[in-house]
Parts: C-alpha cells; structure tokens; sequence
C-alpha cells in the first residue's frame, strides 16, 4: 500500500506543474499583470515599479514560472495586488468555507443516490422506479448556475411573496445576529443542492444499473437459493459488489465537485476559493489568481488520490497493479 500510495503522489507532481503551467501562460496572456495598478490611487509609480521589480516581470514568461514556482516551494504565494496582503493569508481565510460547501454536497448526494438507485433497481419498471428516471435524468441535464438561479427564485423571492419561510440566497450567515447552527444549516441548503444536483442524479444512475447488473449474477441467484432474505442478499451480496466501482465514480467526480464550487459560490456569494478566485480575476489580481488555482488543484489531486486508495482497500489487487 506504501508504494501504491507514492507512486500516486509522483504522478501527481507533473499533473500540478502542467496546470500551474498552463494558468500561468494563460493569465500572462493578457498583458502586463500590474498595468491596472497605474489606476489605482495608493499606488505611485515608484510603488508599481518595485512590484514589477519583486515579480520578474522584466523577465522571459518561462523564467518568471520558474520563480513562482521556487517562491511557491519556500510556501510563499506571493502579496495580493489588490489589497498588498500575503495570498496565503487570504486563500487559507476562505478555504474551510469551501471544504465545508463541497464536503456537505458530496455526502447529501452520497447518502441520497444510494438509497434511490437501490430503490429503483429494486422497484424496476415500477412507477417509482419510472420518477426517479425521469427525475435524474432531467437532474443531470440542469446546469448548475442556472439551477441556483432557479432556487434563489423560487425559494427566496416567490416564498417571500407568497408569505412563506424563504430560505437565504448569499452568504454563511445572517449578519442580523444570526451564526447559530441553524441558521449556518439554513444558508447551505440551496448552494449545496445546486452543487450536489448533477452528481445525485449521475450516481444514482449508475447504482440503479450496477445494480440490475449485479443481481443477474450466478452468485446472487445462487445466494437466493439457499433461502437467504432479500435484504441479505441485496445488500450482503449484490451492493457489496456494485460499491467498487461507484467509488472510482465518485473520485471521478471529486474535481467536478470542487470546480463547480467556483460558480456556485459565486452565485450564492459564498465566501469561498471559488468566490475569491472569480473576484481576482475581475480584479486583474494576478498572484491571487495564481494562489488560488495552485490550492485548487491541490485540492483536486488529493481528492483523486484519496479514491485510489479507497479503490486499493475496497480491493486489494489494486495494490500491486
């Protein structure tokens, strides 16, 4: 398991490097990264000068990578060309808000695909099973930021209208006095629906057919046949079997998860990365920008290994392939 886990982790390396890399060339593409600087009143020009000096950039596009990269090593990630405070500070502020926003979609979708799918394989050709069709399907077909816009509609404005409880559409919590467990419960609802939509509806597909595949098996029919119940049988035998590959989905679905995060918290004003990142980009904050895609895919690639290692232990040929 040792070795599996750091052959995972040097695969991982050049994977970071190349999106690092790529984000880099990207935002240097569009100019001079300090020029809007020149607009702002509490930079004078010396001011703007000494940063262009401390970033390299009167150096090859190549060379200033590289000095990103030896500053990153060292765990700096630069100041914020917006507000001249560390990106670390500002990135590690915000992050458990995004550990927090993802964590809490991807185990609702969890804990409500599995038991939906299983339903549906069960109940197959029944009119629940004909709902849940239907419904995932159109589910998976929703985008997610028009979705959130759709709950912000119904449950926030329409709900106030028509005299109901609306639930909150922005923010962690009511700045009315509010920061209580319910009311932090209350503000998750609807971004965590419109992240954990598509991957509910994708998972449970994929359960429901797992399922179906699983049961026709010889060692499910062979299991009946010793007179074992049905909810030995389903989920002693069958669900065991159809769990392996879900969880290569679900790891799948991890980077997904957490890019998606980005435009949802921005559509709920979710004081995330993913928010952070949007309003440096519109703010021209390159470090920040830098910084924040750097931990996104830090993110992304230790969600990815954790389902290599949850697939290793669920199965433990995968060790030594």
């Amino acid at each position: 398991m040792t070795v599996y886990i750091i052959r995972r982790l040097l695969i991982c390396i050049p994977i970071l490097f190349g999106v690092t890399l790529l984000t880099f060339l990207i935002v240097n593409a569009r100019g001079n990264p300090v020029a809007d600087l020149a607009l702002n009143p509490r930079y004078r020009a010396e001011d703007i000068e000494r940063i262009r000096s401390s970033m390299g950039l009167d150096e090859p596009v190549l060379v200033r990578y590289g000095i990103w990269v030896s500053a990153v090593l060292r765990g700096d990630l630069g100041l914020s060309l917006s507000n001249n405070t560390p990106v670390r500070d500002r990135i590690f502020d915000v992050l458990p808000n995004t550990i927090v926003l993802t964590g809490v979609a991807f185990l609702a979708a969890l804990l409500i695909s599995i038991p939906l799918g299983v339903i549906s394989a069960v109940m197959r050709n029944t009119w629940f099973d004909h709902i849940v069709t239907v419904g995932t399907v159109a589910a998976f077909a929703v985008p997610a930021f028009w979705l959130g816009l759709m709950l912000i509609l119904l449950f926030a404005s329409q709900f106030r209208e028509w005299g109901l409880p609306s639930l909150p559409v922005s923010g962690m919590v009511d700045r009315r006095g509010g920061g209580d467990l319910l009311d932090r419960l209350s503000h998750l609802i609807l971004p965590v629906t419109a992240l954990a939509i598509a991957d509910l509806a994708g998972w449970t597909r994929y359960i429901r057919s797992q399922m179906l595949e699983v049961v026709r098996q010889d060692y499910v029919q062979t299991a009946r046949a010793k007179g074992l119940s049905d909810r030995i049988v389903l989920f002693g035998h069958a669900f065991r079997n159809a769990l392996l590959p879900l969880v290569t989905l679900m790891g799948l679905s991890l980077p997904g998860l957490i890019g998606g995060s980005f435009i949802i918290e921005t559509v709920f004003a979710w004081p995330g990365i993913g928010r952070l990142t949007v309003d440096a980009a519109r703010a021209s904050d390159y470090t920040l920008i830098m910084g924040a895609v750097f931990i996104a895919s830090v993110l992304t690639l230790l969600a990815n290994l954790l389902a290599d290692i949850a697939y290793a232990l669920l199965d433990p040929r995968i060790r030594y392939g």
